[in-house]
C-alpha cells in the first residue's frame, strides 16, 4: 500500500511540475506576443479597421449600448458578423477599458496555442526532439505574430477552442465538442467554415454522428448569424460574387471554370500565400496529414479564391482557422515519424528549424518596427500626454491614425472611413500638422471650423486641436 501512495505522489508532483512549467511557457510567449502588438498600438500603429471598430463594439456592449449603431462602422455591434463572443470580452473590457485589454486577451488565447497542442496530443512513444521541433514551429509560424500585432479579430481569441474542439473528435465528450464548436462559431459568422473543416475532420476519422451533428449545428448557425448580420454585407457575394450571382453559381463556376480564380487571384500570391502557411510545419507533415489536409480546404479554399487579397495575407485573421488543422496533422505525422532512427528524427528536427527560421524571416515583417512604428515614437509620446487631457464623453473627429486609440467612446469620426458632420458636431477635432494624405481634406476642415467659430491651435509639432 505505501508502494502504490509513493507512487501516486511521485505522479502527482510530476503533473504539478508539469502545469507550473506549461503555465510558465504560456505567459511567457503571451507576453512576448502582447510586448510587440502593444508597441504596434502605442506607436499608432494600430488601424482604425478593425482595431478601432472592435474597440467600439466593445465600449458600447460594456457600457449597455448593444444595440447602439457605431459611429465608426454605421451598423450595431452584433449586426457587423454576429460575434456574440464580444459580449464576455466587453465585460472584461469594462473592468479594464482600454484597447491594450483586447490585445492582451488576443496575445493570452495565441500564446497558448503551443502549450495546449502538448497537452491535447501529446503521446507516450512521441519523439522528444519532434515534439520540441513542433513547440518552436507552432511558436515562430508567422502566422501568430502577423495575426496578433496586425488588428484584433474575436474569431482569432476562439484559436485555443479549435484545437480543443479538433482533440474531442477521437475521444469521449460530445457535449464539450458541442460546447467548443458553439464558442468558435459565436466569434464570427465566417467561422462556419472551421466547422465545415471540423465535419469532415470527423466523417474522415469515422465519426460520423458527430460529424452530422457539426454540420447541422455550423448549417444552422449559418442561417441564423446571416439574417442577423445582413446590414453588415454579404461578404460571400462580395468576394465572390466574381464566380456569380449566387451559391450555387459560385460552385458550378468554380467547378466548370476554375481558370476564372486567376482574373482575381493571381497564382503568385495563392503560392507564396501556401509557402508561408506550411513552411515552419513541412517536414513534420506526412501521409498520416491527409485527413487534417482535408479539413481545412474549406478556409484555404475560400482564402485562395477571394477577390479580396487580404485573405491571401499571413497577417489577416482569415488563416487562424487553418493554423490548428495544421498543428493536428504534424501531430498525426509525428507519431509515425518518431519510430524512425535517431538520426533520421535528428534530421528532420534540424530541418524544421532552418524553415521555421527561412519562414519567420521572410514572413514576419518585423522590420516594420525600424521603418515605420519605431519613427513614430515622439509623436507617440506627445499623442499620449495629449489624450489625458481628453474627457471620456467627447465627440472625435480625427484621422484614421489617431481613431484607433480614441475609439473608447459613443461618436467617433475619421476623415478617411466615415462622412463629416457638421463641425460643431464635434467636441474635438484632432488634426496632424503635415499629413500622409488627405491634406486638402484637412484644411478645408480648419477653413471651415475658423469660420464658424471654433478655435484651433496647434498643440505640439505632430497635431492641432479645434474647440467649441
Amino acid at each position: 500500500m505505501s508502494n502504490y501512495l509513493a507512487d501516486y505522489k511521485l505522479i502527482n508532483e510530476l503533473n504539478n511540475k508539469n502545469m507550473k512549467a506549461n503555465l510558465i511557457k504560456w505567459l511567457i510567449f503571451s507576453f512576448v506576443l502582447f510586448v510587440f502588438a502593444g508597441l504596434k498600438h502605442f506607436l499608432l500603429g494600430s488601424s482604425v479597421w478593425d482595431f478601432g471598430i472592435f474597440e467600439q463594439f466593445s465600449w458600447l456592449i460594456a457600457n449597455g449600448q448593444i444595440n447602439e449603431v457605431s459611429s465608426l462602422r454605421g451598423i450595431t455591434p452584433l449586426q457587423d458578423h454576429f460575434s456574440l463572443l464580444l459580449v464576455p470580452i466587453a465585460y472584461i473590457y469594462k473592468i479594464l477599458p482600454s484597447g491594450f485589454t483586447l490585445i492582451a486577451l488576443q496575445s493570452l488565447a495565441l500564446g497558448s496555442l503551443p502549450v495546449l497542442s502538448n497537452i491535447l496530443f501529446l503521446k507516450n512513444k512521441t519523439s522528444p526532439k519532434l515534439k520540441l521541433g513542433l513547440f518552436i514551429a507552432i511558436s515562430f509560424t508567422p502566422i501568430i505574430f502577423l495575426v496578433n500585432i496586425a488588428n484584433f479579430h474575436p474569431e482569432v481569441l476562439s484559436s485555443p477552442f479549435m484545437l480543443l474542439a479538433i482533440s474531442k473528435i477521437k475521444r469521449k465528450g460530445n457535449i464539450a465538442l458541442l460546447l467548443y464548436l458553439i464558442l468558435i462559431l459565436s466569434a464570427k459568422k465566417a467561422q462556419v467554415l472551421f466547422g465545415f473543416g471540423l465535419g469532415i475532420y470527423a466523417f474522415l476519422n469515422r465519426r460520423f454522428i458527430k460529424g452530422i451533428a457539426i454540420f447541422s449545428v455550423s448549417s444552422i448557425w449559418w442561417l441564423i448569424a446571416s439574417r442577423i448580420s445582413s446590414e453588415g454585407g454579404d461578404y460571400l457575394i462580395l468576394r465572390l460574387g466574381y464566380l456569380g450571382n449566387s451559391n450555387l453559381d459560385i460552385i458550378f463556376n468554380l467547378i466548370t471554370k476554375p481558370w476564372i480564380v486567376f482574373s482575381e487571384a493571381p497564382p503568385s500570391e495563392i503560392f507564396l500565400y501556401s509557402v508561408g502557411l506550411f513552411i515552419p510545419f513541412i517536414f513534420l507533415l506526412g501521409k498520416n496529414s491527409l485527413i487534417s489536409f482535408a479539413a481545412l480546404i474549406p478556409i484555404y479554399l475560400t482564402n485562395i479564391i477571394s477577390s479580396s487579397g487580404s485573405q491571401r495575407e499571413l497577417y489577416s485573421q482569415y488563416s487562424i482557422s487553418i493554423l490548428p488543422f495544421i498543428i493536428v496533422g504534424c501531430w498525426d505525422s509525428i507519431e509515425d515519424k518518431s519510430k524512425w532512427n535517431e538520426e533520421s528524427i535528428k534530421i528532420i528536427f534540424n530541418l524544421t528549424l532552418m524553415a521555421v527560421i527561412i519562414g519567420f524571416i521572410g514572413y514576419s515583417r518585423i522590420g516594420y518596427f525600424e521603418s515605420r512604428y519605431i519613427p513614430n515614437l515622439s509623436e507617440a509620446l506627445e499623442f499620449q500626454k495629449m489624450t489625458y487631457g481628453i474627457e471620456k464623453g467627447f465627440s472625435i473627429l480625427t484621422t484614421d491614425k489617431y481613431a484607433s486609440r480614441l475609439s473608447n467612446r459613443k461618436l467617433i469620426h475619421s476623415i478617411e472611413t466615415n462622412k463629416v458632420n457638421r463641425l460643431n458636431t464635434y467636441d474635438l477635432i484632432l488634426l496632424p500638422i503635415n499629413p500622409d494624405n488627405n491634406t486638402k481634406e484637412i484644411q478645408k476642415i480648419v477653413k471651415t471650423a475658423k469660420k464658424s467659430g471654433i478655435k484651433c491651435q496647434e498643440q505640439n509639432e505632430f497635431f492641432f486641436t479645434c474647440k467649441k
